[in-house]
């Protein structure tokens, strides 16, 4: 009889032939052998596929599914409704994983109730370097949280905005159905936590660095994007929206408005002062209606000075 799948990681697989080996290899090579591999591939072009099935021949944990290019967020759900692990993992196929990424995981998962456990993670290449800031959200403290708190999602690094240096218990996110929004192309990560966050509980967050994040690769989603400000902010816009009125809808407004606003303030206020943006005044309106629309507005008074400026700033532009 096999034994049960502890963890499923799911492998969402686009056209990366290059780097496809070295994370499928960091697979093979994990320390805690009850694992499932799941990859999506999702509409390659390129030789990827063939890498995939030459890894599901010689190890049958390695599983394929086909599908046209839907996206990340598609290939997600996908996995997620394949999963048989007790917990689950997200691994994007240009990236790696440290060889006791899993079985730390694990063993962390054992220590005490937990529902999200949050990992450090490395950065690369070292050229061109990376932004201090990523520094910041892949520095991870060790502390455990017994309830969903606003410290949680907002006070803690590494709670946000990146999905793959977490793991999430697999009853979670079947419980709740929550999924990946396929109509984001921008910020599906933050969305999926914002929204599955506040349905947790127990909260494990850990120093060790147990992802590979490859921060630059030239034509990425994220690479085009920092060329095209103005269509990721319209996407941010969008994500904003959705998440106040996924937090309005659940009450979550009510207890954390403030805490709320402040994220919305550290989110969007920078990337809206930067001179390269063309439509800066449309976008900063648009932030202000969603803001009043869900009645933000009266929480500006218990800001910090800090907010303040940030406040005073947005309704100004």
């Amino acid at each position: 009889m096999a034994a049960a799948v502890k963890i499923s990681v799911i492998i969402p697989v686009y056209n990366v032939e290059k780097f496809l080996p070295k994370c499928l290899n960091s697979c093979l090579e994990q320390t805690l052998y009850e694992l499932e591999f799941i990859c999506i591939n999702d509409g390659s072009t390129d030789n990827s596929k063939k890498f995939l099935e030459y890894y599901a021949s010689i190890d049958p944990r390695f599983i394929i599914i086909d599908q046209e290019n839907k996206g990340v967020s598609s290939a997600r759900n996908v996995g997620i409704e394949r999963a048989s692990g007790e917990w689950i993992m997200f691994l994007d196929s240009d990236d790696f994983l440290e060889s006791t990424a899993c079985e730390r995981v694990w063993i962390e998962s054992k220590e005490a109730p937990t529902d999200i456990i949050i990992f450090g993670a490395n950065s690369f290449p070292s050229y061109p370097q990376a932004e201090p800031w990523y520094q910041h959200v892949l520095r991870v403290p060790t502390c455990r949280f017994y309830s969903f708190d606003a410290k949680v999602l907002f006070s803690t690094p590494g709670a946000t905005p990146f999905i793959w240096h977490q793991a999430f218990s697999s009853k979670l996110i079947k419980n709740t159905g929550i999924q990946f929004h396929t109509e984001f192309r921008l910020g599906e990560d933050q969305t999926f936590q914002m929204e599955l966050f506040p349905k947790a509980q127990n909260f494990a967050f850990i120093e060790d660095r147990l992802y590979n994040y490859r921060w630059y690769r030239d034509n990425s989603i994220m690479d085009q994007a920092k060329k095209d400000l103005d269509k990721r902010m319209k996407q941010h816009l969008r994500m904003v929206s959705s998440i106040s009125e996924y937090w309005e809808k659940n009450y979550l407004l009510e207890k954390y408005g403030r805490d709320f606003l402040c994220w919305i303030l550290d989110f969007m206020v920078n990337d809206l002062q930067n001179k390269e943006l063309s439509h800066k005044s449309e976008h900063a309106k648009e932030l202000r209606e969603t803001i009043e629309k869900h009645q933000l507005c009266k929480f500006h008074k218990n800001l910090s000075y800090r907010y303040k400026q940030k406040w005073n700033t947005l309704q100004k532009m």
